[in-house]
């Protein structure tokens, strides 16, 4: 996990996935892969919970590719919360 240098809120934090893989796109059905989002879907919701933020709510984001607003290219994920966030966003 790590910080981000000029967060757009309170809190942000990056998860970096343990995968090869670059864009979600390139993720598979195969099985290590969707051992690979739940472990990082568990991994938000416990630093949500550790953060604070969990009951008021917190949003997770995976860019892929240019158009998706992907600068860097693992397969990461974001977590952003402190602030009350629309849909649909930007």
């Amino acid at each position: 996990m790590g910080n981000v240098v000029a967060p757009a809120t309170r809190d942000w934090r990056t998860i970096v996935t343990d995968t090869d893989r670059e864009r979600l796109r390139d993720w598979r059905t195969a099985f290590v892969d969707a051992l690979r989002a739940a472990r990082t879907s568990g991994q938000s919701a416990e630093i949500a919970r550790e953060r604070g933020f969990s009951d008021d709510g917190y949003r997770v984001v995976i860019n892929t590719n240019s158009d998706g607003g992907q600068t860097v290219f693992h397969l990461h994920v974001h977590l952003l919360a402190g602030r009350p966030f629309v849909f649909p966003p930007g």
